[in-house]
């Protein structure tokens, strides 16, 4: 099956970063490509603190979405706390540390709204040699050449293709938050600037990294953002 411009059509469940890096992309290649993300309205912020890595950097360069400036902050240093908070070690390491939000504005720009829709929960596809549909809630129904599962952890793509497959405890649970600059001491700001920041526990261990990118991706103040990892037995 093809359009009526002769291209080809891909419908891509989930609109998050993986549906919308796909969206784009084939966009580029010269698909016609719908996007069908079951969450109604603005989809929320995730958070800071992700490292930009080239891979996804040299995607967002090359489809003219985004610069590195646009996007992050950079690390020029990695450091290890001791337990009264003085340095145990450090060294340079530079890396770009960027957020879900700044990611998924700067796809999201790049991907044209009338192909995007939302409010789309996919109940299940049919494929055949030439096309696929897809079913929805609302008793929607689309066609096209290609259907990419990009719908996350609880995947309905997957569990239609593989329904023995569900997510498994991985043995640990990661607290992750986000904390005002502007509530930090001067002292512990300090700390923590321009550093990729570690303490290490017996068990559990926590990390912190500066993600501060002002008014542009963050509507009140900067912030930087603060990750905490405990690694818990594994429940039998």
């Amino acid at each position: 099956m093809s359009t009526d411009k002769g291209k080809p059509r891909a419908l891509v469940i989930g609109g998050s970063l993986g549906g919308l890096c796909v969206g784009v992309c084939l966009r580029a290649a010269g698909w016609r490509v719908s996007i069908f993300e079951r969450s109604s309205g603005t989809m929320d912020d995730r958070g800071a603190g992700i490292v930009l890595q080239s891979e996804v950097l040299t995607l967002l360069e090359r489809l003219k979405l985004a610069t590195c400036a646009d996007i992050s902050v950079e690390s020029r240093e990695r450091q290890y706390l001791n337990k009264d908070g003085s340095v145990a070690s450090s060294g340079e390491s530079q890396q770009f540390m960027t957020s879900w939000g700044a990611l998924f504005k700067s796809l999201r720009n790049g991907f044209p709204d009338a192909d995007f829709h939302t409010g789309s929960t996919l109940v299940n596809f049919t494929a055949e040699d030439r096309q696929v549909t897809a079913r929805f809630e609302n008793d929607r129904e689309e066609t096209g050449d290609l259907l990419v599962g990009g719908d996350g952890a609880w995947s309905a793509v997957r569990q239609q293709l593989l329904p023995q497959i569900a997510p498994e405890y991985a043995g640990y649970v990661a607290w992750r938050g986000v904390v005002a600059e502007s509530a930090l001491p001067v002292a512990l700001r300090e700390t923590f600037l321009d550093k990729f920041t570690f303490f290490q526990m017996p068990q559990p261990y926590s990390l912190l990294r500066d993600s501060r990118r002002g008014r542009r991706y963050y509507p009140r103040e900067a912030k930087a953002q603060l990750g905490l990892v405990l690694e818990l037995p594994r429940r039998r």
